[in-house]
């Protein structure tokens, strides 16, 4: 398989070492190690290479599901939030004359609800009530101070009049 892992068996030395083991050493035995010895153990490599990559498949498929299943929960979620939103505000219109379940919805707050302009004071009902007057259009645009038109410091000004003088004396020097 393409995802398996890098293994002992991506390893040139190893390859070429079994490679001896099955031609010219084939029948060479040492203490722990043999021709069969080697043969048995890259087996169980591969296959645990084998079993691995397996095993990321399924656990790169069961994080799309999870991912997938994340999705559609945060979309519900959100759907069930927007919808009790939308029944909070209708109970309240529609317990206007009935101070008591008027002050129980009052005591209910929605997640989200305070996104509201009229929820966070900046417009609708809450500045109305509040009595400030409608703001319209875009804000206004905050720029940061400008040196353009800002008169050049006294020290800035002598320094250059003094390099501008050494300029004309070499000038003047140079000419003469």
């Amino acid at each position: 398989m393409s995802d398996s892992p890098a293994t002992a068996l991506s390893d040139p030395g190893l390859v070429a070492l079994l490679a001896l083991f099955e031609g010219p050493l084939a029948t060479v035995q040492f203490p722990e190690v043999s021709r069969e010895r080697l043969l048995e153990e890259a087996a169980a490599v591969r296959s645990a290479a084998e079993t691995v990559a397996e095993a990321r498949a399924v656990l790169l498929a069961a994080q799309a599901a999870l991912v997938a299943a994340e999705t559609e929960l945060v979309t519900h979620d959100r759907a069930l939030f927007g919808l009790g939103q939308k029944g909070l505000a209708y109970a309240k219109v529609f317990a206007d004359g009935q101070p008591a379940l008027r002050a129980k919805l009052d005591e209910i707050a929605l997640p989200g609800a305070s996104r509201s302009p009229a929820a966070t004071g900046r417009g609708g009902l809450a500045a109305l009530e509040a009595g400030e007057p409608r703001r319209r259009g875009r804000p206004r645009k905050i720029r940061p101070e400008s040196t353009l038109f800002t008169p050049p410091s006294p020290v800035s000004v002598a320094s250059n009049d003094v390099e501008a003088g050494a300029d004309h004396r070499v000038a003047l020097a140079e000419a003469h």
